[in-house]
């Protein structure tokens, strides 16, 4: 008795299910950022506005996938959220940027997770 088994063929498309893949985590970095920013605003130190109007964030493709970054452009950015004593006004603190993000890390890596787990298929395991 001989048994058939049954014939499958894969085709793999692996440049697009790479850009693809690239493009929606871009979509997600892209909406951390902004969020992390948002957070970091609320307590970046604050006389005439110009530190939390300079801060911004950029999101770009590399060879090793995605990359966020979030950022004060001011000379004296630095040297504020690198010195926590000194005395801020209204509850503003230094670490501003550290803080938010250590914060509202695990939110974030709980979306990044669900957002690449629904572009591959994948079931939503992350509560």
């Amino acid at each position: 008795m001989k048994i058939k088994l049954a014939q499958s063929k894969l085709i793999w498309h692996g440049d697009f299910t790479e850009s693809y893949a690239k493009s929606k985590g871009k979509i997600a970095l892209k909406k951390v950022a902004e969020s992390l920013l948002y957070e970091a605003n609320k307590d970046v130190p604050h006389m005439e506005g110009t530190l939390e109007r300079s801060g911004d964030f950029s999101v770009e493709e590399t060879p090793k996938g995605v990359a966020g970054t979030v950022f004060y452009d001011t000379l004296y950015a630095t040297r504020l959220h690198e010195n926590p004593q000194y005395n801020f006004n209204k509850g503003r603190k230094g670490k501003w940027l550290e803080d938010a993000l250590n914060k509202m890390k695990p939110r974030y890596n709980r979306y990044l997770a669900k957002e690449y787990s629904i572009v591959f298929g994948g079931k939503n395991v992350i509560k």
